[in-house]
């Protein structure tokens, strides 16, 4: 199981900044004074905080309940020693791995061409190309995000901080799991859409209630697209700040798909960085409604046991 180290910090607002806000000369919080280097040498406070109780205790909880024989790295032990995935039949992200550097997304385009399974029990994952650079207490305690590449100083295409889809990179998200970042903040109901066998759940229960926190992913036909992608559940969902997006042609689609790779990989993609928090009567987020809850614990206890099969993928129907 991989923790999101790297995302939280990247919301940490200990100091008065995070990678998306900072307080301004008037002191009111302002997107444009967001730090673009954020440090690893503070608490975590605000949303940062927040989202180890939301993407990783209940996930850990959950597991831990079930018995079921999991070990636990960060992003950062990933980064460093990309390795360490290889001794596993699989990898559990969970939540909200909002932030890759580019060794991460290689780890698991590798983990997937040799047969290792992922799970993915979160959403809008990969999304941001970040790098990790020293500060005075050591090494990688830096995460840097500039978010456009005329203002970042490193121009190297493995280390600019740009959308993984950025035609720049041109590495979209869906070359890990099928699907890509299709709505932020949105809520509604997925119904489903193909059940496997395989998958012993209701072949008609939706999961519904998403809460107005979601942010969620969808299969995004391009030339990343694997073959084969089973969407299970798909809805078409509405924005939260509706008049925000007032006028966007994009319509916000939720999608929860699995596919199976050549090389025996299987991937599951929840496609919602909700999902993880469901598994917990005590979810810090708003709960879904409790069908949904009940429905996602049942998927989640049976791809995590499946997944613990090397290269499951050859198995699946």
């Amino acid at each position: 199981m991989m923790q999101s180290f790297i995302s939280w910090q990247m919301y940490n607002t200990f100091g008065g900044r995070s990678a998306y806000i900072g307080p301004g000369l008037d002191g009111i919080s302002d997107a444009n004074e967001r730090s673009r280097v954020v440090s690893f040498d503070r608490p975590l406070l605000g949303s940062g905080a927040y989202s180890i109780q939301r993407d990783a205790i209940p996930l850990i909880q959950f597991v831990e309940k079930q018995g079921l024989n999991v070990d636990q790295e960060t992003d950062l032990d990933i980064n460093n020693w990309p390795s360490i995935t290889s001794n596993y039949s699989g990898i559990i992200v969970g939540g909200h791995a909002e932030y890759f550097t580019n060794r991460m997304f290689n780890t698991f385009i590798a983990d997937r061409n040799v047969g290792t399974n992922i799970a993915i029990l979160g959403g809008n994952t990969s999304y941001w190309q970040t790098r990790l650079e020293p500060s005075k207490y050591g090494g990688d305690r830096h995460a840097v995000m500039y978010r456009y590449a005329t203002d970042d100083p490193d121009t190297n295409l493995s280390q600019v901080t740009l959308e993984f889809s950025n035609e720049r990179i041109n590495t979209p998200t869906n070359l890990i799991s099928g699907e890509q970042t299709s709505g932020v903040h949105v809520y509604g109901t997925l119904k489903p859409v193909s059940i496997p066998a395989w998958l012993q759940v209701s072949k008609t229960a939706a999961i519904s209630g998403l809460t107005t926190d979601s942010e969620v992913e969808a299969v995004t036909p391009n030339v990343a697209e694997p073959p084969n992608i089973h969407i299970l559940y798909s809805g078409v969902l509405a924005w939260r700040d509706a008049t925000r997006h007032k006028g966007m042609k994009k319509v916000p689609v939720g999608q929860v798909t699995w596919l199976a790779l050549p090389s025996g990989s299987a991937i599951f993609d929840a496609g919602l960085s909700t999902w993880s928090c469901q598994l917990s009567d005590a979810c810090i987020d708003l709960p879904f409604d409790y069908s949904a809850q009940t429905l996602i614990r049942s998927i989640t206890l049976q791809i995590l046991t499946l997944w613990q099969t090397p290269k499951v993928g050859y198995l699946l129907k």
